[in-house]
């Protein structure tokens, strides 16, 4: 009798080390799932407010008078002229160590190129950048 009953008892143990091995396999497998899914949703979160400080700088641009252009965004300056920062134009940034940069492929052509390039750095210390361009003209 006393080898039906520790038989029983290596056989709960077994079935009990084997559940565990399975909830931890399931409970990785999880928590990898969750954190990807955290990544990619900072990821997005990120390139959306780029993309819409993008935006709001190339409505700047397409409201300026051509001639001012090149005045109010000056080519290749970081965050923009001293007198008129990029930040207080779209009402502050929302990324970490958010840069915005415009600059002109050629400055002499028409329609003038404008690239509008927004860099930053992600939740995992990455650095990070979106540019779009867009087309403006003398007419």
């Amino acid at each position: 009798m006393n080898t039906k009953i520790s038989s029983s008892r290596g056989v709960m143990l077994a079935e009990l080390l084997i559940t565990l091995a399975v909830f931890a396999m399931v409970g990785g497998s999880l928590l990898a799932l969750i954190m990807t899914s955290v990544y990619g949703i900072d990821l997005a979160r990120g390139q959306t407010m780029a993309l819409l400080d993008i935006q709001n700088i190339m409505e700047k641009i397409r409201a300026a008078p051509f001639q001012d252009i090149l005045i109010f965004f000056p080519d290749a300056v970081i965050d923009g002229p001293v007198a008129r920062r990029y930040q207080s134009l779209i009402g502050g940034y929302a990324l970490r160590n958010e840069r915005i940069t415009v600059t002109y492929p050629n400055v002499n052509t028409d329609p003038l190129e404008i690239r509008v390039r927004v860099t930053w750095v992600g939740s995992e210390g990455a650095n990070k950048a979106a540019t779009l361009s867009t087309f403006k003209t003398r007419r």
